[in-house]
This record gives C-alpha cells, structure tokens and sequence, in this order.
C-alpha cells in the first residue's frame, strides 16, 4: 500500500505547501480540512484533500499495468492540467464516471474526454446520403438532410483551419529553436575566439 502525506504535495505552480504539515493520509483515510491562506495555486487546501481522498485509493485500487504511481506525482500532474480549467467537483465526477467503466487508472486526456465530449461528428456515408436526399427532393432548406449537410461542411472547414493552426504553430515553434540554437553557437563562437 502506498502511504503518503498531504504535506508533501507541494504547488507545482511555485506557491507554498497548501497542506497542513501534521496530516497524513493513508489510502482509505478521509482528509482533515485545513485551508492555508498562503496558498497561491487554483485549488485550496481542502479541496486539494477532497480529491487526494479519492485518488490516493483509486491508484491502490484501479489497474497500473506494472507501473508505480507516486500519489504526490498525480496530484502535482493533475494541479498542474486542471487548476484553474476545472472545479474539484467537477473532477470528482470524471473520475467517477472513468472508473465506473474503466479498470485502468485514468490518464488527464481521459477526465477531460468526459468533462468535455466532442459533438458527434457527421460521417461521410450521412453527408453522401443527406445529398442525395437532398438532390432527389430539390433541395429543400428546412429539413434534417440540409442540417447534415451545413454540420459535415462545417466540421471540414474547422478540421481544415485546426491543421493549418497546428502547422503554423510547429512552425513559430522550430523557428524559435532554430533562433536558440544560433545564439548558442553565437556565442559559443564568441568564447572560442
């Protein structure tokens, strides 16, 4: 069984320990609430140990697959996703959800998947049949077949302006490196001569 205090969940976000030092936490122990005026990252003290409560024994419990998980790690990593994106309540309830189907121990992409589900998306096998229909019944305005039509155009053109964003963005990004990695050699230059 994995023991680890709440005091050594340190804020990834450079504030303070936001727990009280004196309390610790085995896996089926509920916390003690303590709030630490100090506390500068999104989460206080107390909800901090509300969601400890549940996670400390959901990694005991949940499958690792040969991993180990460090309960503190999990904290700092889910503080550090989700604060200030996500109420505790609200992940309380992802991980409700995720482990009442899953057996496995949820990774953040999973929680966020429940917190926040994609519409679905139109298939290309509708659009081909809401033409047709639409064709075949001279292309009336109001109906389902021109709603599927305008929803898989849609999806289109914002997959098309998310790729070309992703692009752009990988490409400011290599820029940025390759300016790094001039001034180091820059100045590499400037130590060697």
């Amino acid at each position: 069984m994995t023991q680890t205090k709440l005091s050594e969940l340190q804020s990834p976000m450079g504030g303070e320990d936001c727990l009280n030092q004196n309390t610790a936490l085995a896996p089926a122990q509920a916390p003690q609430s303590t709030t630490n005026a100090n506390c500068r990252s999104g989460w206080k003290a107390d909800e901090k140990r509300a969601l400890a409560a549940v996670t400390f024994p959901l990694i005991e419990m949940q499958k690792q697959y040969g991993r180990i998980m460090d309960p503190r790690l999990v904290m700092q990593g889910w503080e550090i996703k989700f604060a200030g994106r996500y109420a505790i309540e609200q992940l309380l309830y992802a991980l409700n959800k995720y482990t009442d189907k899953r057996s496995d121990f949820p990774a953040p992409a999973d929680l966020i998947a429940i917190l926040e589900p994609e519409e679905p998306k139109v298939t290309v096998a509708e659009y081909v049949a809401a033409q047709k229909w639409q064709e075949n019944n001279g292309y009336p305005r109001y109906s389902n077949a021109y709603d599927t039509v305008k929803r898989y155009e849609a999806q289109q053109r914002e997959a098309r302006q998310t790729v070309e964003s992703i692009r752009k963005d990988v490409l400011q990004l290599a820029a940025a490196s390759v300016k790094r990695i001039n001034q180091i050699e820059d100045q590499s230059h400037e130590f060697t001569d």
